[in-house]
């Protein structure tokens, strides 16, 4: 089986920032992907996809997966505006 996955040295690092911040939000809830999807309205696997820098969440998809994290959009967009 080929993996089309990018490599890391592909990512954009504003992408793999964004998902990194959603994954660290959403474990330390202790919430599985599964559960942000769902309160989120989004699949598991763009959640996924997009903890991984694999894809761009748009201005709604950041709202709801913000939403469901119980956090401000800017948390997610700009982590170190909370700092």
């Amino acid at each position: 089986m080929t993996n089309f996955a990018p490599s890391s040295q592909e990512l954009d690092p504003e992408l793999a920032r964004i998902g990194a911040t959603i994954r660290q939000m959403r474990e330390m809830r202790g919430m599985t992907q599964e559960q942000l999807s769902h309160a989120a309205l989004l699949s598991r696997s763009y959640i996924t996809n997009i903890e991984v820098g694999r894809k761009k969440p748009g201005q709604k998809a950041i709202a709801r997966i913000a939403q469901a994290l119980c956090v401000p959009q800017i948390s997610i967009i700009r982590p170190e505006a909370d700092e």
